[in-house]
């Protein structure tokens, strides 16, 4: 949004490292510059926020202190405003805790300032092309760059098409929150893991498999910066459970046994949350049949002791 405007600002990057004055490190989602250098405009995009709405809203609130460390003649800016983008589904959870936030103590006059805005994401489909649309709505708030505020006046909101969105997920597979292992998983058998018709299987390492992982996609900071989508965890965390799950074969250390036909496995989503579902039911009747046993166990007497029953009877 911010690239393909340049009246709003100038674009800095996703995940641009900022400090505050006191030294705390802050690297929110998206970061800009505006008033010809003098301001800072951050996004912090939440997907799912849940039901800690209060936390999210005071993490945010730390961002407006992201006064240094931008590429600008000073390497600092005056002030810096803060847009939370949320789910819809989210956006009256989050105007609640803004609600009693606000109320709390004086500190807290941050979220009815100006400088900080909360604006929802909403995907649909056109009623005539049928083609996705993502919608920016501003529910809250307003920052102090006007061109921004002229836009988000705009009837309905900001418009997102689908070739900008097709556009997004192929350049961004991941966020920076921690994937489901399902997603993972999906993810490395239809683009990482190398297709060889020629043999039934093959052996790669987790390095490996790594490496192609991170070529495959840019990383979240401006292109002068080294950084990474995909966390080595991830990848582990996936193989191993994919080795779980009987997919793959964990020969050695940090080595896998890959069949050439899981490149060729349909509805592999599916598969691999049935697969997931019976490990999981597996698991819950080993552990009610733990807590069955020690139930029923029978508590032996110490030798030399007497019973109940003779210490009651007369």
């Amino acid at each position: 949004m911010i690239r393909s405007n340049p009246g709003l600002g100038r674009f800095i990057g996703e995940s641009h490292q900022l400090r505050s004055e006191d030294g705390a490190d802050l690297t929110p989602d998206i970061s800009s510059l505006f008033n010809s250098d003098k301001c800072g405009l951050v996004f912090e995009i939440k997907y799912s926020i849940g039901s800690s709405a209060d936390d999210y809203l005071l993490k945010t609130r730390k961002y407006s202190r992201a006064l240094l460390g931008w590429p600008n003649s000073t390497g600092k800016v005056a002030t810096t405003d803060v847009v939370l983008v949320c789910n819809a589904n989210d956006t009256q959870l989050v105007l609640t805790s803004l609600s009693e936030l606000s109320q709390r103590q004086d500190d807290e006059a941050f979220f009815t300032s100006p400088g900080f805005s909360v604006w929802q994401w909403i995907v649909g489909s056109g009623k005539e092309n049928r083609e996705e649309t993502m919608w920016l709505q501003r529910v809250h708030g307003e920052t102090r760059n006007p061109k921004l505020e002229e836009l988000a006046n705009t009837r309905g909101g900001v418009r997102i098409t689908e070739d900008v969105l097709k556009f997004l997920r192929f350049q961004h597979a991941f966020v920076r929150d921690k994937p489901p292992v399902q997603y993972t998983i999906v993810f490395l058998a239809q683009h990482v893991l190398p297709k060889q018709p020629d043999a039934p299987s093959y052996e790669i390492g987790l390095d490996t498999v790594y490496d192609r992982a991170n070529s495959f996609f840019p990383g979240w900071w401006e292109a002068s910066e080294i950084t990474t989508q995909v966390k080595k965890g991830w990848i582990q965390a996936a193989l191993n459970q994919m080795t779980a799950l009987k997919y793959i074969n964990k020969v050695r250390p940090d080595f896998y046994q890959v069949p050439t036909s899981l490149m060729n496995k349909r509805k592999l989503l599916d598969d691999v949350c049935k697969r997931s579902t019976v490990i999981l039911e597996r698991q819950a009747r080993k552990t009610s049949q733990v807590r069955t046993t020690r139930r029923r166990k029978k508590l032996k007497r110490p030798n030399g002791t007497s019973s109940l029953e003779s210490f009651m009877s007369p």
